[in-house]
């Protein structure tokens, strides 16, 4: 069978790592690039509108990107200088950069705005998606908006990121205010909320839909937009919800944990996976204790692999548990880290020469230090987890947490200790934390059920406060992070068991976010849910032997010998969110 050529999540981050890009020297001075590939076609059609605070805006002048997105002739950037602080527009003012693949047809055409996660994430992730979503729908026209903070939009960057060892927080604290001053704390959402509908209202088109898609804490971000502009979009699209007030990351360890409890009793249900895991024991959990006695009494595999002790061990079993392509094989893990013979340990160390990159393919973690990458995780992202999403638990109970988790991204504690001693600055409440805003805009809400990231627990309270006419939520079974990218139906695993990149247009997710964008108020058909291919772990299903052969060195993933001609690692599906945790505690682990 084929399998789709590149890992897009990992690859992204490489890309950024680009020479002669004019966006980086130029990001201070509006619309400054020079270049003759801005044409006609890209002028707003009509008058421009006047923008939500009532202004007529200045247009945007597109021009030729830099070469990680320029894919092809249709992608067009630009920088839109804007202010630091909204609410004193003379002030500061900061280049803010976004891009667009321009609609093929008029006809139908709809403005659709992608709006990443993190916080801290790159927008730079969708423009494949774009390429792909274009062959269905050649009347979309795609943008996206780097974050303030983040890759071009006047990256919050410190010199403790790329000096190597561990991660001096206050360090890089200090540097940025230094820097910034008290200007640090407008790096915040409210403010990237403010700079989302000002582009919005120097690109719209009259009589043109605008609809915003926000996937993780792209929903947070998109709902405090609807707080702050309530009827100023067409529709909105919230994938994997972070909801204000309910969505905070003192929580994320324990999330993981549970999540993980529900990925065991899925194995139980499954014939092959429960046999397998009740040599061990008849209880699912007690079985991955039972292996994490093994990890700390020093006797897994006789004490052959020193380093797999519990921090990386429970770390390893999340970044799994959230990835599509990965949660299969956890059963199979354990089965083997428990037994651990012979070909037990050939497996084992083909899957750790994996995680290290160590056979040819794509390694599953890919650490970034390059100074031009465009992903701010450790300095935006801090900047705003620190001051709005975290919540009341004390550093004593995260910690504790942690320690008793089997399934931990082991982030939670190095949050709540930078707010609990102060070590990041912390801005303060606008008015709009923590708070939802009424709006009668359509709103499409997705969230699955086995989604250690953003919880149901973490979306439900979105569903209950909005009620109004089209305003729709959907649970997701199966589903991990990223609705639109991996609720796989059937025909959508069909089609990428092919290697045909279709696949996105045929998961559940997008059929329901396409017929939303094409008619916001139309009734939500998600009869697409009962063709859900399930969570399995057996041994002989195309998908896991697949898996098996990929990260195990063989087809058999519980009771194989590594071959000796094993494919290059297998590909995880086009996902442009995140699934892997991803932290200082989980960068030490790995580097290790």
């Amino acid at each position: 069978m084929r399998i789709p050529a590149f890992s897009y999540l990992w690859i992204i981050l490489l890309i950024v790592a680009v020479s002669g890009c004019d966006f980086e020297k130029n990001k201070h001075t509006t619309n400054n690039i020079n270049n003759d590939a801005g044409t006609d076609a890209d002028a707003t059609d009509g008058e421009l509108d006047a923008d939500a605070d009532g202004d007529v805006p200045d247009e945007v002048n597109w021009e030729a990107c830099p070469s990680y997105l320029a894919l092809d002739v249709r992608f067009k950037c630009a920088h839109v200088q804007l202010p630091l602080d909204h609410e004193v527009p003379d002030a500061t003012g900061i280049g803010v950069f976004i891009y667009k693949r321009e609609a093929v047809v008029s006809q139908g055409k709809k403005q659709v705005w992608f709006l990443q996660g993190g916080p801290g994430g790159t927008g730079a992730v969708f423009a494949e998606i774009f390429q792909i979503y274009a062959i269905a729908h050649p009347e979309w026209e795609m943008y996206s908006i780097e974050h303030r903070g983040v890759g071009n939009s006047e990256r919050l960057t410190c010199s403790q990121e790329f000096a190597g060892g561990e991660f001096d927080y206050g360090g890089c604290a200090q540097e940025l205010t230094d820097q910034w001053g008290d200007g640090l704390g407008l790096f915040n959402t409210t403010q990237a909320a403010r700079d989302l509908a000002a582009v919005i209202d120097r690109t719209r088109e009259n009589g043109v839909p605008v609809i915003v898609y926000g996937v993780s804490y792209g929903t947070y971000w998109a709902l405090r937009y609807l707080r702050l502009y309530p009827e100023h979009s067409d529709g909105v699209i919230l994938d994997s919800i972070c909801a204000p007030g309910h969505c905070t990351l003192d929580e994320y360890d324990r999330n993981f944990d549970e999540n993980g409890m529900m990925v065991m009793d899925a194995c139980l249900s499954d014939a092959t996976c429960g046999a397998k895991l009740s040599t061990i024991d008849a209880d699912p959990w007690t079985a991955v204790g039972n292996v994490f006695a093994k990890v700390d009494a020093g006797t897994l595999c006789d004490g052959e692999y020193p380093f797999l002790d519990r921090p990386l061990l429970r770390q390893v079993l999340a970044m799994m548990e959230a990835d599509f392509s990965l949660r299969p094989l956890i059963g199979a893990l354990l089965y083997r880290l428990n037994r651990c013979d012979e070909s037990d340990k050939g497996v084992l160390d083909y899957f750790i020469s994996i995680l290290s990159g160590g056979k040819k393919g794509n390694k599953i973690f890919d650490i970034q230090n390059s100074t031009s990458r465009l992903d701010a995780s450790y300095t935006l992202g801090t900047n705003i987890i620190t001051s709005e999403l975290l919540g009341t638990l004390s550093l004593a109970e995260v910690q504790a947490i942690e320690d008793a988790a089997f399934f931990s991204s082991d982030g939670s504690v190095d949050m709540v200790r930078m707010s609990a001693e102060e070590i990041w600055p912390k801005y303060g409440d606008d008015g709009h934390k923590n708070r939802f805003g009424a709006t009668s805009t359509p709103l499409l809400m997705l969230n699955g059920l086995l989604d250690p990231q953003t919880t149901l627990a973490m979306a439900v309270p979105a569903r209950d406060y909005y009620t109004g006419a089209n305003q729709t939520f959907v649970e997701v079974p199966y589903a991990p992070h990223g609705i639109a990218f991996v609720s796989f139906t059937d025909d959508a695993m069909a089609a990428y068991m092919q290697g045909s990149y279709e696949y996105l247009t045929m998961t559940c997710g997008f059929t329901m976010m396409e017929a939303f964008i094409t008619d916001p108020t139309a009734a939500v058909d998600s009869s697409c849910l009962s063709e859900f291919y399930p969570l399995e772990f057996s041994a002989d299903s195309e998908l896991n032997m697949a898996l098996s052969s990929a990260y195990f060195g063989t087809s058999d993933m519980y009771e194989g010998s590594v071959q000796k001609s094993s494919p290059a690692p297998f590909t995880p599906p086009l996902n442009p969110v995140r699934t892997s945790p991803r932290g200082p505690s989980f960068d030490r682990a790995v580097a290790r």
